[in-house]
């Protein structure tokens, strides 16, 4: 292969990865939390585990809701659960409930993943409510 040809791939491997940066970019979803639009209400119904990195994202017409379980003592494997979602206007009504799974990264991995994707435009001041739900856990709520 002679330089010209390496050249002209080298200029069109980094425009393709540029489409891709940018592409990337563009589609992500607006952080409902970082802009003060809602609150995030996260709650744990047991002693296992904890939630981490809740994020409340506004896509189109669509809002997301993502982000992981991590086991409290260091132990490995299955993190047995689901999650519930509520989202609350700012009057106290319900607007949506969904209930989740979760997917395990590794099966090494202290964490398990969810996400949660529906078809909600939320209003200023309302609230997203997540709750980690252990079927072993005794309590009543």
């Amino acid at each position: 292969m002679n330089t010209k040809h390496l050249t002209i791939a080298s200029i069109f491997a980094l425009e393709t990865l540029l489409i891709i940066v940018i592409a990337g970019c563009a589609f992500g979803g607006i952080d409902l939390v970082r802009d003060g639009t809602l609150n995030i209400d996260d709650q744990v119904c047991c002693q296992y585990a904890h939630l981490k990195n809740v994020v409340v994202e506004q896509r189109g017409e669509n809002l997301l809701v993502s982000g992981a379980v991590h086991q409290n003592k260091h132990r490995r494997g299955l993190i047995i659960g689901h999650i519930h979602v509520e989202v609350i206007s700012p009057d106290g009504e319900t607007l949506k409930r969904v209930d989740t799974g979760l997917h395990r990264i590794s099966r090494k991995s202290y964490e398990a993943r969810f996400s949660a994707n529906f078809a909600l435009k939320v209003k200023p001041g309302s609230t997203v409510r997540v709750t980690f739900d252990h079927p072993f856990d005794q309590k009543d709520y």
